[in-house]
């Protein structure tokens, strides 16, 4: 029998799923642990209760993976625990379109003027220039995430207060939600970015059918290696990714950037936002605002 198809014919991005069970008081620290171990390469890594007062089970998934026991074996080698790393297996979830599965609850979100929303709601959302429609595929960034939301959020009120440039970088696009965003609230110019290939196909598509693909313009890249990316010098850099590579992606951050422009950084739990707003301020960044939404954190900061 032939895999399973997705929506548009192509085949679903498999998915591996890395599991373990600890105590309830280890959960915190062991999804801390993975975390590590993992790098960029989880979609999504959570912790839950198996039970009322029971142990708890920390899980990552990941997608686009050829080989599980390799990847079971570097993960475990990379685990700073031997216990944890004992515990940990991985397992197939099967030929579902995970993606388009995960997002067919969703309901439409509010992010200032902005309203995300899947096609199977197309129907219930009001023709406006604000609405951005958005399936699911194979990348990440769909606006229903506390992370993107407080980016909309965050970019919204920069237009508010006239401080959007004409040129900007969206780091790790993903779907290329927050480049459509900033160029239906004024810029000029975008060039959007993501690590992944596929990613930038997909915000590819997503640009053109919200409109706005004249003006933004999509490379294949890891942080600033692109002569784009390089030779730009915008007034707004949007990087919505993950803490260790937003610190790490510091001293390009602050070369890159204009006088007096604006960086909105996210992808952070509450526990990174000390950390990154202090690396942040060693590379001279002025703390502007923080968004604070569920267990995530946006942070807006200045060039001084």
């Amino acid at each position: 029998m032939g895999a399973a198809m997705t929506r548009d014919g192509t085949e679903p991005a498999r998915v591996l799923k890395l599991a373990c069970t600890v105590a309830a008081d280890q959960a915190a620290a062991a999804e801390a642990r993975l975390e590590t171990a993992l790098g960029d390469r989880a979609a999504a890594l959570s912790r839950f209760e198996v039970v009322d007062e029971g142990p708890w089970t920390v899980e990552a998934l990941l997608y686009d993976v050829d080989d599980a026991d390799e990847v079971l074996r570097e993960i475990r080698a990379g685990l700073d625990d031997p216990d944890l790393a004992k515990k940990l297996n991985a397992e197939w979830l099967g030929d579902e379109d995970w993606v388009a599965m995960s997002l067919a609850g969703l309901v439409p979100v509010r992010a200032g003027r902005f309203t995300i929303f899947g096609s199977h709601d197309r129907a219930k959302v009001p023709p406006s220039r604000w609405r951005l429609e958005i399936d699911a595929g194979q990348a990440f960034g769909t606006g229903h995430h506390e992370t993107t939301v407080g980016c909309l959020l965050a970019i919204e009120a920069l237009a508010k207060q006239g401080l959007l440039p004409a040129e900007a970088i969206d780091l790790g696009t993903g779907t290329g939600v927050l480049a459509a965003a900033m160029v239906r609230l004024g810029v000029a110019r975008v060039v959007a970015s993501d690590i992944d290939p596929i990613a930038v196909d997909v915000a590819q598509a997503n640009l053109r059918a919200f409109g706005v693909g004249g003006r933004v313009e999509t490379v294949a890249a890891a942080g600033f290696a692109h002569k784009l990316l390089r030779d730009a010098q915008p007034g707004l850099i949007v990087a919505n990714i993950l803490a260790r590579p937003l610190a790490a992606l510091a001293p390009d951050v602050r070369r890159s950037i204009a006088p007096d422009g604006r960086i909105v950084l996210s992808g952070l739990r509450l526990a990174d936002e000390w950390r990154i707003r202090s690396v942040y301020g060693a590379h001279r960044f002025a703390m502007v605002r923080a968004y604070r939404i569920g267990a995530w954190a946006t942070l807006v900061m200045r060039a001084r």
